[in-house]
């Protein structure tokens, strides 16, 4: 599984980072601070799972078209979102994008674990 996770919070994408380690020690996983390097790298090396805030490049909803944007890339793509406004807040806005999780920014390792529990089990 090839996981990609954008957060411009450094401190936020290092915590991610350890935590997928230990949930998903088979998974590959690339990190990227801004959404243009993880879009270059899904064109060059694919997606399974994006994992990224919604409030990113300092735009609203930016994760959101980051979103749409690794979905033309990698059609099979997961989305997750970590965010700080609830699903129901951004749900109007995704209108045709399948997103297969939320969790919220200040995430628990178990909410976490769990979610990409639910990504294996959907794709078996």
């Amino acid at each position: 599984m090839k996981v990609i996770h954008v957060d411009s919070n450094k401190f936020a994408l290092d915590a991610m980072r350890d935590e997928l380690h230990q949930i998903v020690p088979d998974a590959e996983l690339h990190s990227f601070e801004h959404p243009d390097h993880a879009l270059a790298f899904a064109e060059a090396q694919g997606c399974d799972v994006l994992l990224t805030e919604i409030e990113l490049w300092k735009e609203r909803h930016g994760g959101i078209r980051l979103a749409k944007r690794m979905k033309e890339i990698c059609p099979g793509t997961s989305i997750i979102f970590v965010t700080v406004c609830s699903e129901n807040e951004v749900a109007g806005k995704l209108p045709g994008l399948p997103v297969s999780g939320f969790l919220p920014k200040l995430w628990k390792s178990e909410e976490l674990a769990v979610t990409f529990q639910n990504l294996r089990c959907t794709a078996q």
